[in-house]
Formats: structure tokens, sequence, C-alpha cells
């Protein structure tokens, strides 16, 4: 009997082992540490629920991204474009990487979802811009832009402007071609170069995106992109929207 005991006991032992081990960043996160969440100043915080163990406090008062309803552009071909504009108020600090999904709905709550990930600079006025989707089976009543991130995700960088600027195009029997040039002082391993198409009365028309890498400080590149949209109206300008992430360079 001594010995089954000491071998129940083993096994015992080891399986309360392996669940401690399994459970040890929810009792860190819930018991060791949850002055974060409990609307007081404690355990060394420098704010309510911020500083010390806790995200700081710059970063807790940053103001939230602002999303707007999602253009939908459906072309004669039965594809869809999705644009989304997303604003960052904050001065001095970007979001390195936050989830997005488009949600179109209809009149018998059905639901059609495009997700994707993106990041955002300070102050920055972004395009999210999801291409060449099939149009779902059911009318469109509405539709929604929402974004998931986590706060430690903030980061303070110091960013101004990419200087990527378009300097003249043309468009030709549904080909673009244009230049563009960068007048910052670093040079970019790569970029995005989003083209958003706007009629006589700013309203968009249509957009198009390509990307390229390289880009040397003062360089002017040639662009051509031959898959155009079948715009909604004719073009009365193409606004360039370069994306680049300075988180990573």
């Amino acid at each position: 009997m001594g010995w089954r005991f000491k071998k129940r006991f083993f096994y015992l032992s080891l399986l309360f082992l392996i669940i401690l081990i399994f459970l040890s960043p929810k009792i860190y996160r819930f018991i060791l540490n949850p002055s974060c969440y409990n609307g007081r100043q404690d355990f060394n915080e420098e704010g309510i629920d911020c500083g010390g163990p806790c995200i700081p406090c710059k970063v807790k008062e940053l103001k939230d991204l602002i999303a707007e309803r999602p253009i939908i552009l459906i072309y004669p071909d039965n594809t869809m474009d999705l644009v989304g504009i997303i604003k960052n108020p904050n001065e001095k600090y970007g979001l390195k990487e936050f989830e997005y999904e488009f949600i179109l709905r209809g009149p018998y709550k059905e639901e059609y979802k495009v997700n994707g990930k993106s990041f955002i600079l300070p102050l920055e006025n972004k395009y999210i811009i999801e291409q060449n989707k099939n149009v779902p089976n059911f009318q469109i009543v509405d539709s929604e832009l929402k974004i998931y991130f986590d706060k430690n995700n903030w980061q303070e960088i110091d960013f101004k402007s990419s200087k990527v600027s378009l300097l003249n195009y043309n468009i030709d029997q549904g080909i673009f071609e244009g230049e563009v040039i960068n007048e910052n002082y670093i040079d970019y391993p790569r970029v995005t170069l989003n083209f958003i198409a706007k009629d006589r009365e700013g309203n968009i028309i249509g957009v198009f995106k390509t990307v390229i890498y390289n880009l040397k400080s003062g360089e002017k590149r040639t662009i051509r992109i031959t898959n155009l949209p079948q715009f909604l109206d004719k073009p009365e300008e193409i606004i360039l929207s370069p994306e680049i992430n300075f988180f990573e360079l």
C-alpha cells in the first residue's frame, strides 16, 4: 500500500505541476498584477491603471483612431473595391500594427466581411484599400469599418512626411503612366503607391495601386499600370497616397 500511495502521489504531483506551468501567465496577469484594470492607482502605478507595471500613461491617454464609413465601388464586371479612411489624431504616436474589418450588411442580416492588417503613422489619414472582391449576392444596405488593436502596439515615432510625390501622369486606353519622386533624405526599401481617382465633384470613382522597391533619396521613377479598374466616371484628378512602414526602417 505504501508503494502504491507514493506512485499515485508522484503522478498527481506531476499533473499539478503541468497545470501550474500552463496557467502561470494567466495567474500573473489576473492575480499577481490585477491593478491595471481596477480603476485605482496602486501597485507602483504612476496614474490610474497606467505606468509602473501597466501600460505607459502617455499611451493610455492617446486618442482613439477614427474610421470613416467605407466607400464601396461596384464595377460593371460585378467586382468591387472597398475603400476606408482611418485617421490617427495623435501627433507623436503611431500603431505599428492593427487589424481592420470591412463589414457589408444586407436587409436580412446577411454579412460579408473582408479582413486585413496594417499600420498607421502619427497624424496620418490612411487609405485602406481592398481590391477585386466579388460583389455579395445580397443588396448592401449598410457598411462599417472596424478597427482592432493592442494598446501595447502604440509606439512613439519621429515622423513628418514620406515626401513621395506624384509629378505627372497620363491615363490612356486603360493604362496609367506617371512619375513619382522621393524628396526625402532617406532611401525606401518598399513603397506601396495607392492611387485615388476622383471625379469633378471630388468623389472617389476608382482606386488602384502598385508596389515599388528600393526607391532612393532624390530618385524619380516612372510607373506604368495596365490593370486599371473600370472607373465609374471620367477621372478628373488622381491623388497619390504612399504607404511606407517607418516602423521597419
